[in-house]
């Protein structure tokens, strides 16, 4: 069988960031053309196909994927869609690009808003990323293999912006860190189940979670020590770009065979 996983990734963050205490308004689009074209570039990468995550769109009723199609000057053929609105968007993008054919760009970009002096609006930042899916060959070598995969799902309303909203809201943290972390605990172990391996061969972990605070409780309740800077104090949260942004930190700080 052909090994089929991921073979290129890149990220992309402002160059003129404010300081974590200060907002900045960059393109959503724009942070998902850079980060897609350093993850391309370098490999000389022509995708069959380019998925598009953000929660801030610059466009509704139209494909905002195919603008980044055009910028990164992907051949015709490539099929270019959007995947949205929500932060999980890019990160779905990656597992079904996994159980697909063909090599596949998945480009996330994101702008965090909240309503003036909230949490939401102090801690959220914006960033691009890109991960590049394909099968094992020469000229993209497959880099670090997908092994294992579960989800848990439950339904309940912890941040939401309706539709011409500016700003989104958020519920009470507490509420959500009671949902979110038996959710977490119940993936990560089917996911290793999944994988075939134990908890102690896993050499690092990322948590993506709205907030520092969840992610704490879900390592905390997992029982982990392993788990790898949030960029939370440096970057701030990302949506939609903060899976992969923190799945490039994993990959860059790994070692071969790594878990």
């Amino acid at each position: 069988a052909i090994m089929r996983g991921i073979t290129a990734w890149a990220t992309y963050l402002p160059f003129r960031r404010l300081d974590r205490g200060d907002i900045a308004a960059v393109a959503t689009t724009t942070m998902a053309v850079e980060a897609g074209r350093r993850a391309t570039r370098s490999l000389g990468i022509h995708p069959d196909l380019l998925l598009f995550g953000s929660v801030n769109p610059a466009y509704a009723d139209k494909t905002n994927a195919t603008a980044i199609h055009a910028a990164l000057r992907l051949d015709e053929s490539c099929g270019a869609f959007d995947l949205g609105l929500s932060p999980r968007s890019a990160l779905a993008g990656v597992l079904l690009a996994a159980q697909g054919a063909g090599s596949a760009l998945i480009v996330s970009g994101d702008i965090r808003t909240g309503l003036a002096g909230s949490v939401a609006e102090s801690a959220g930042g914006d960033a691009g990323a890109a991960i590049v899916i394909g099968d094992d060959s020469p000229e993209a070598p497959v880099l670090a293999e997908i092994i294992g995969t579960s989800s848990r799902t439950a339904e309940f309303v912890d941040r939401w912006r309706t539709p011409g909203e500016p700003h989104s809201k958020v519920w009470d943290e507490a509420f959500a860190q009671t949902r979110y972390m038996p959710l977490g605990s119940e993936a990560f172990h089917a996911a290793l189940v999944d994988a075939g391996v134990e908890a102690d061969q896993v050499a690092a972990v990322a948590i993506s979670a709205p907030t520092p605070r969840i992610s704490a409780a879900v390592a905390k309740n997992i029982g982990l020590s392993n788990v790898v800077d949030d960029f939370s104090q440096t970057v701030g949260q990302c949506g939609a770009a903060q899976p992969g942004l923190m799945l490039a930190h994993l990959l860059e700080s790994a070692s071969p065979r790594d878990i």
